[in-house]
Protein backbone atom coordinates (compact mmCIF):
# COMPACT_ATOMS: atom_id res chain seq x y z
CA UNK A 1 0.00 0.00 0.00
CA UNK A 2 2.91 2.28 0.54
CA UNK A 3 4.03 1.71 -2.70
CA UNK A 4 0.83 2.56 -4.41
CA UNK A 5 1.48 6.23 -2.71
CA UNK A 6 4.52 6.42 -4.45
CA UNK A 7 3.16 5.66 -7.46
CA UNK A 8 0.52 8.45 -7.10
CA UNK A 9 3.49 10.88 -6.35
CA UNK A 10 4.96 9.72 -9.79
CA UNK A 11 2.62 10.38 -12.45
CA UNK A 12 2.19 14.24 -12.00
CA UNK A 13 6.12 14.41 -12.38
CA UNK A 14 5.81 12.81 -15.78
CA UNK A 15 3.49 14.45 -17.38
CA UNK A 16 4.50 16.99 -19.68
CA UNK A 17 8.47 16.79 -19.19
CA UNK A 18 10.28 19.18 -21.27
CA UNK A 19 14.34 19.80 -21.16
CA UNK A 20 14.77 23.59 -21.87
CA UNK A 21 17.28 24.98 -19.25
CA UNK A 22 19.88 27.43 -20.54
CA UNK A 23 23.60 26.58 -21.28
CA UNK A 24 24.98 29.04 -19.37
CA UNK A 25 22.99 28.20 -16.26
CA UNK A 26 23.36 24.53 -16.65
CA UNK A 27 27.28 25.18 -16.52
CA UNK A 28 26.80 27.17 -12.96
CA UNK A 29 24.53 24.08 -11.47
CA UNK A 30 26.93 21.28 -12.51
CA UNK A 31 29.60 22.79 -11.37
CA UNK A 32 27.36 23.07 -8.02
CA UNK A 33 26.55 19.52 -8.36
CA UNK A 34 29.72 18.21 -8.30
CA UNK A 35 29.77 18.27 -4.22
CA UNK A 36 26.23 16.39 -4.62
CA UNK A 37 22.97 16.44 -6.20
CA UNK A 38 21.27 19.58 -5.72
CA UNK A 39 17.61 19.56 -6.30
CA UNK A 40 15.45 22.32 -5.61
CA UNK A 41 16.25 23.97 -1.93
CA UNK A 42 15.29 27.30 -0.69
CA UNK A 43 15.32 28.64 2.84
CA UNK A 44 12.73 31.31 4.83
CA UNK A 45 12.88 32.55 7.94
CA UNK A 46 10.48 34.61 10.54
CA UNK A 47 12.37 35.96 13.75
CA UNK A 48 13.71 32.64 15.51
CA UNK A 49 12.10 29.93 13.02
CA UNK A 50 13.68 28.74 9.99
CA UNK A 51 12.00 26.65 7.30
CA UNK A 52 14.29 24.94 4.71
CA UNK A 53 12.19 23.67 1.55
CA UNK A 54 13.75 20.93 -0.46
CA UNK A 55 11.95 19.39 -3.62
CA UNK A 56 11.66 15.45 -3.64
CA UNK A 57 11.23 13.35 -6.32
CA UNK A 58 9.41 10.40 -4.84
CA UNK A 59 11.70 7.68 -7.20
CA UNK A 60 15.01 7.55 -7.64
CA UNK A 61 18.25 5.18 -7.59
CA UNK A 62 21.47 4.82 -5.88
CA UNK A 63 23.51 7.28 -8.19
CA UNK A 64 21.01 10.12 -6.82
CA UNK A 65 23.04 9.99 -3.95
CA UNK A 66 24.96 11.77 -2.22
CA UNK A 67 23.22 14.98 -1.81
CA UNK A 68 25.20 18.23 -1.43
CA UNK A 69 26.51 18.88 1.80
CA UNK A 70 24.15 22.18 2.46
CA UNK A 71 21.28 20.15 2.33
CA UNK A 72 22.11 17.18 4.32
CA UNK A 73 23.18 20.02 7.34
CA UNK A 74 19.67 21.75 7.09
CA UNK A 75 18.19 18.53 7.32
CA UNK A 76 21.12 18.14 10.80
CA UNK A 77 19.96 21.56 11.95
CA UNK A 78 16.06 20.63 12.05
CA UNK A 79 14.17 19.16 14.72
CA UNK A 80 11.28 18.91 12.59
CA UNK A 81 10.96 17.11 9.55
CA UNK A 82 7.55 18.45 7.45
CA UNK A 83 6.62 15.85 4.32
CA UNK A 84 3.09 15.73 2.19
CA UNK A 85 2.14 12.64 3.92
CA UNK A 86 3.77 10.22 6.55
CA UNK A 87 4.15 7.09 4.39
CA UNK A 88 5.93 5.35 7.15
CA UNK A 89 3.49 5.69 9.48
CA UNK A 90 -0.52 4.95 7.32
CA UNK A 91 -3.01 3.79 9.61
CA UNK A 92 -3.70 0.33 7.10
CA UNK A 93 -7.33 0.29 8.07
CA UNK A 94 -8.07 4.11 6.75
CA UNK A 95 -5.62 3.59 3.47
CA UNK A 96 -7.98 0.32 2.62
CA UNK A 97 -10.92 1.85 3.68
CA UNK A 98 -10.10 5.19 1.29
CA UNK A 99 -8.81 3.09 -1.87
CA UNK A 100 -11.83 0.75 -1.85
CA UNK A 101 -14.40 3.63 -2.04
CA UNK A 102 -12.15 6.28 -4.20
CA UNK A 103 -10.47 3.44 -6.50
CA UNK A 104 -12.07 0.43 -6.99
CA UNK A 105 -15.02 0.17 -8.70
CA UNK A 106 -18.66 0.23 -6.85
CA UNK A 107 -21.31 -0.77 -9.36
CA UNK A 108 -21.10 -3.90 -10.49
CA UNK A 109 -18.34 -3.37 -13.25
CA UNK A 110 -14.78 -3.73 -13.61
CA UNK A 111 -11.89 -2.87 -15.17
CA UNK A 112 -12.52 -5.13 -18.33
CA UNK A 113 -15.87 -3.21 -18.83
CA UNK A 114 -14.26 -0.01 -19.76
CA UNK A 115 -11.27 -1.07 -21.76
CA UNK A 116 -10.49 -2.40 -25.23
CA UNK A 117 -9.66 -5.72 -25.06
CA UNK A 118 -6.20 -5.24 -26.58
CA UNK A 119 -5.23 -2.66 -23.76
CA UNK A 120 -7.06 -4.44 -21.10
CA UNK A 121 -5.01 -7.39 -22.16
CA UNK A 122 -1.63 -5.43 -21.96
CA UNK A 123 -2.77 -3.96 -18.43
CA UNK A 124 -3.21 -7.64 -17.15
CA UNK A 125 0.48 -8.67 -18.43
CA UNK A 126 1.92 -6.33 -17.06
CA UNK A 127 0.09 -6.88 -12.95
CA UNK A 128 1.49 -10.55 -13.63
CA UNK A 129 4.43 -9.47 -13.85
CA UNK A 130 4.27 -7.57 -10.68
CA UNK A 131 2.36 -10.57 -8.56
CA UNK A 132 -1.01 -8.99 -9.23
CA UNK A 133 -3.56 -11.25 -10.34
CA UNK A 134 -6.27 -10.63 -13.11
CA UNK A 135 -9.27 -10.19 -10.77
CA UNK A 136 -7.11 -7.59 -8.30
CA UNK A 137 -6.05 -5.48 -11.40
CA UNK A 138 -10.00 -5.59 -12.87
CA UNK A 139 -11.01 -3.89 -9.30
CA UNK A 140 -9.35 -0.49 -9.94
CA UNK A 141 -10.31 2.07 -12.33
CA UNK A 142 -8.06 3.88 -14.82
CA UNK A 143 -6.20 6.04 -13.04
CA UNK A 144 -5.01 4.30 -10.03
CA UNK A 145 -3.79 1.25 -12.77
CA UNK A 146 -2.06 4.29 -14.50
CA UNK A 147 -0.11 4.87 -11.34
CA UNK A 148 0.53 0.84 -11.19
CA UNK A 149 2.19 1.00 -14.79
CA UNK A 150 4.24 4.28 -14.00
CA UNK A 151 5.69 2.38 -10.80
CA UNK A 152 6.80 -0.82 -13.22
CA UNK A 153 8.30 1.04 -16.04
CA UNK A 154 10.16 3.11 -13.27
CA UNK A 155 11.21 -0.22 -12.01
CA UNK A 156 12.14 -1.45 -15.22
CA UNK A 157 14.13 1.44 -16.22
CA UNK A 158 16.27 1.02 -12.39
CA UNK A 159 13.96 3.49 -10.53
CA UNK A 160 12.15 3.24 -7.43
CA UNK A 161 9.96 4.52 -4.45
CA UNK A 162 12.30 2.85 -2.47
CA UNK A 163 15.16 5.95 -3.24
CA UNK A 164 12.70 8.24 -3.29
CA UNK A 165 14.42 11.56 -1.72
CA UNK A 166 10.71 12.01 0.68
CA UNK A 167 11.42 8.23 1.85
CA UNK A 168 15.01 8.87 2.29
CA UNK A 169 14.15 11.53 4.90
CA UNK A 170 11.19 9.64 6.68
CA UNK A 171 13.67 6.74 6.66
CA UNK A 172 16.40 9.34 8.65
CA UNK A 173 13.78 10.94 10.74
CA UNK A 174 12.98 7.73 12.10
CA UNK A 175 16.34 6.99 12.68
CA UNK A 176 17.28 10.51 14.41
CA UNK A 177 14.08 10.68 16.63
CA UNK A 178 12.85 13.88 14.53
CA UNK A 179 9.40 15.22 15.04
CA UNK A 180 7.22 14.34 11.85
CA UNK A 181 4.62 16.49 10.52
CA UNK A 182 2.36 15.68 7.30
CA UNK A 183 1.10 19.00 5.29
CA UNK A 184 -1.49 16.72 3.65
CA UNK A 185 -4.15 13.96 4.78
CA UNK A 186 -4.00 10.42 2.81
CA UNK A 187 -7.89 11.09 1.76
CA UNK A 188 -7.31 14.18 0.57
CA UNK A 189 -4.64 13.47 -1.81
CA UNK A 190 -6.38 10.68 -2.95
CA UNK A 191 -9.92 12.19 -3.77
CA UNK A 192 -8.02 13.99 -6.16
CA UNK A 193 -7.97 11.46 -8.51
CA UNK A 194 -11.90 11.43 -8.36
CA UNK A 195 -11.96 14.64 -10.62
CA UNK A 196 -10.93 12.84 -13.82
CA UNK A 197 -13.76 11.64 -15.76
CA UNK A 198 -13.42 7.84 -16.74
CA UNK A 199 -12.95 9.09 -20.54
CA UNK A 200 -9.62 11.01 -19.21
CA UNK A 201 -8.60 8.29 -17.21
CA UNK A 202 -8.47 5.83 -19.81
CA UNK A 203 -6.75 8.24 -22.16
CA UNK A 204 -4.20 8.71 -19.46
CA UNK A 205 -3.92 4.89 -19.41
CA UNK A 206 -3.77 4.42 -23.28
CA UNK A 207 -0.66 7.02 -23.24
CA UNK A 208 0.89 5.96 -20.46
CA UNK A 209 1.20 2.33 -22.84
CA UNK A 210 1.89 3.94 -25.71
CA UNK A 211 4.62 6.05 -24.85
CA UNK A 212 6.30 2.93 -22.82
CA UNK A 213 9.62 3.27 -25.07
CA UNK A 214 10.61 6.64 -24.36
CA UNK A 215 9.56 6.42 -20.64
CA UNK A 216 13.45 5.39 -19.98
CA UNK A 217 14.75 9.12 -21.51
CA UNK A 218 12.24 10.69 -19.63
CA UNK A 219 12.52 9.49 -16.51
CA UNK A 220 17.20 9.84 -16.91
CA UNK A 221 16.06 13.71 -17.65
CA UNK A 222 13.88 14.34 -14.98
CA UNK A 223 16.10 12.64 -12.51
CA UNK A 224 19.41 15.11 -14.20
CA UNK A 225 16.90 17.68 -13.54
CA UNK A 226 16.82 17.11 -10.00
CA UNK A 227 20.40 16.53 -9.71
CA UNK A 228 21.77 19.56 -11.53
CA UNK A 229 18.96 21.51 -10.05
CA UNK A 230 17.18 22.43 -13.44
CA UNK A 231 14.30 24.53 -12.16
CA UNK A 232 13.48 25.62 -15.33
CA UNK A 233 12.49 21.80 -16.41
CA UNK A 234 10.26 21.46 -13.48
CA UNK A 235 8.86 25.28 -14.23
CA UNK A 236 8.19 23.56 -17.61
CA UNK A 237 6.84 20.49 -16.93
CA UNK A 238 3.88 22.40 -14.22
CA UNK A 239 3.12 24.47 -17.10
CA UNK A 240 2.91 21.73 -19.29
CA UNK A 241 -0.88 21.07 -20.09
CA UNK A 242 -1.46 17.57 -21.57
CA UNK A 243 -4.95 17.33 -22.23
CA UNK A 244 -7.43 20.56 -22.28
CA UNK A 245 -10.42 18.50 -20.87
CA UNK A 246 -12.28 20.34 -18.50
CA UNK A 247 -11.39 17.60 -15.76
CA UNK A 248 -8.40 17.76 -16.42
CA UNK A 249 -7.52 20.90 -16.11
CA UNK A 250 -9.24 20.74 -12.78
CA UNK A 251 -7.69 18.11 -11.92
CA UNK A 252 -4.09 19.95 -13.02
CA UNK A 253 -5.46 23.08 -11.02
CA UNK A 254 -6.12 20.56 -7.41
CA UNK A 255 -2.95 19.13 -7.85
CA UNK A 256 -0.74 21.66 -7.83
CA UNK A 257 -2.17 25.27 -7.58
CA UNK A 258 -4.66 24.05 -4.86
CA UNK A 259 -2.40 21.81 -2.73
CA UNK A 260 0.42 24.44 -2.76
CA UNK A 261 -2.25 27.33 -1.49
CA UNK A 262 -2.80 24.91 1.35
CA UNK A 263 0.95 23.42 2.12
CA UNK A 264 1.78 26.83 2.22
CA UNK A 265 -0.46 27.84 5.21
CA UNK A 266 1.26 24.84 7.10
CA UNK A 267 4.27 26.23 6.26
CA UNK A 268 3.49 29.98 7.24
CA UNK A 269 2.41 28.45 10.70
CA UNK A 270 5.80 27.03 11.18
CA UNK A 271 7.63 30.21 10.63
CA UNK A 272 5.06 31.93 12.87
CA UNK A 273 5.26 29.29 15.41
CA UNK A 274 6.10 29.87 19.21
CA UNK A 275 8.64 26.91 19.34
CA UNK A 276 11.35 29.09 17.42
CA UNK A 277 12.64 25.70 15.86
CA UNK A 278 14.06 25.19 12.75
CA UNK A 279 12.03 22.57 9.91
CA UNK A 280 13.28 20.59 6.97
CA UNK A 281 10.47 20.43 4.37
CA UNK A 282 9.86 17.54 1.81
CA UNK A 283 7.64 18.11 -0.63
CA UNK A 284 7.40 17.11 -4.27
CA UNK A 285 9.98 19.75 -6.85
CA UNK A 286 7.01 20.77 -8.48
CA UNK A 287 5.62 22.36 -5.74
CA UNK A 288 8.27 24.67 -5.19
CA UNK A 289 8.34 25.95 -8.77
CA UNK A 290 6.62 28.10 -10.77
CA UNK A 291 3.52 30.18 -10.68
CA UNK A 292 1.39 29.49 -7.90
CA UNK A 293 3.83 27.73 -6.27
CA UNK A 294 4.95 27.28 -2.53
CA UNK A 295 7.43 29.45 -2.63
CA UNK A 296 5.29 31.68 -4.99
CA UNK A 297 2.97 32.03 -2.32
CA UNK A 298 5.21 32.46 0.32
CA UNK A 299 6.74 35.67 -1.66
CA UNK A 300 3.34 37.38 -2.22
CA UNK A 301 2.87 36.78 2.09
CA UNK A 302 5.92 39.23 1.77
CA UNK A 303 8.22 36.72 3.26
CA UNK A 304 12.00 36.64 1.78
CA UNK A 305 12.66 32.74 0.11
CA UNK A 306 16.12 32.84 -0.94
CA UNK A 307 18.25 29.71 -2.24
CA UNK A 308 19.18 27.05 0.32
CA UNK A 309 23.20 27.27 -0.98
CA UNK A 310 23.10 30.96 -0.32
CA UNK A 311 23.62 32.29 -4.06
Amino acid sequence: MKKLLSMFLLVFLIVGLVACSSNDEKVDQEALAEDGSLGVFYEVSEGDNTVYLFGSVHIGNEEMYPMHPKVEEAYSKASVLGVEVDINNINQMELAQAMTSIAIYQDGTSLKDHLTTEVYEEVVSIGSSVGLEEFMIAMYKPAFVTDLITNYYAEQNGYSAEYGIDQYFLDRAAEDEKVVEALESLQSQLEIMTILEEETQIKMLEDILANKDNYSQELDTLVNAWVTGDEQTFESMRAAEEYDSEDYLRYKKALSDDRDKEMAKKIEGFLQSNEHDTYFVVVGTLHLVGENSIIDVLREKGYEVKSGFGQ
